[in-house]
């Protein structure tokens, strides 16, 4: 599971091999923790605190034991681990995982919160991914939105209740060890044996390889230059309207001020 988290480790784990003392050490790079997903993928972290946040609104809706079994299979079918990961055969990679993962805590908050939604709209301000930095959740009857101030204030998630469904749920392209196993592969070097071996089917599959920057969200500004070409030269925040790209205390007065109108 290390390997799927640390890209690197197959080249660390093949120069133990070739010094003889892999088996004696083998200990120390096999298995894994499986939290790193979170730390890697913060799609998976997100995901991972919806889940935990929506079992907790069920919590205080309901005495124990009192919870409707709509609501707790919902739940318990968000909580299924195979879209949280990846492994040989995608998990976190595959859209149609994640889909199953919103669909199903939505469809569980969406009966907890009229059981206890006293206005229309609410704006709350926490950390709710547990990275450092403080959130802000915009809900109403009709959308989830969730606000990263600290990334220039783009939305990471814009949830549809009625439709169950994420439009922001979108994963990164990012380096992973197979990646460096094609790139032997490419220059004639056999990478690995079995399951670890990945041979080249492709000519110049290596040049269709592309790894995001940033995390992919929405209303985020990118500067390109004069040929249009694929790289993105500056990210919105280098213009420096905010130190860091932190957008806090502007955004949310933004956020309760629309909310004054759209309540109005």
């Amino acid at each position: 599971m290390n390997s799927l988290t640390l890209v690197g480790l197959d080249a660390f784990e093949k120069g133990l091999k070739e010094q003889g003392i892999y088996e004696s050490n083998a200990m120390f790079v096999r298995g894994g923790y499986w939290r790193n997903f979170f730390a890697k993928y913060p799609e998976s972290n997100h995901m991972h605190y919806e889940m935990l946040r929506v079992s907790e609104m069920a919590g205080k809706a309901f005495v124990p034991g009192s919870t409707p079994p709509e609501i707790l299979d919902n739940i318990r079918a968000g909580q299924c681990n195979d879209p949280y990961w990846h492994g040989l055969l995608g998990g976190l990679y595959l859209p149609n995982f994640r889909f199953l993962i919103y669909r199903s805590l939505l469809k569980a908050e969406k009966p907890i919160e009229l059981t206890r939604l006293s206005k229309t709209l609410s704006v709350e301000s926490c950390d709710f991914d547990c990275d450092g930095n403080d959130e802000l959740i915009v809900k109403s009857a009709l959308n989830n939105v969730y606000f990263k101030p600290d990334s220039c204030g783009c939305p990471v998630e814009l949830s549809s209740k009625p439709r169950a469904v994420n439009l922001l749920d979108v994963l990164c392209r990012r380096e992973e060890s197979p990646h460096c196993r094609l790139l032997e592969a490419m220059s004639g070097v056999k990478a690995g044996q079995g399951w670890d071996e990945l041979p080249a089917k492709e000519k110049d599959l290596h040049k269709h390889i592309f790894f995001d920057w940033n995390r992919h969200a929405s209303l985020l500004d990118h500067f390109f230059d004069d040929t249009l070409q694929a790289t993105i030269f500056l990210p919105f925040w280098d213009l420096r309207l905010e130190a860091n790209g932190h957008m806090g205390s502007h955004l949310r007065v933004n956020i309760k001020q629309s909310l004054r109108y759209w309540e109005s």
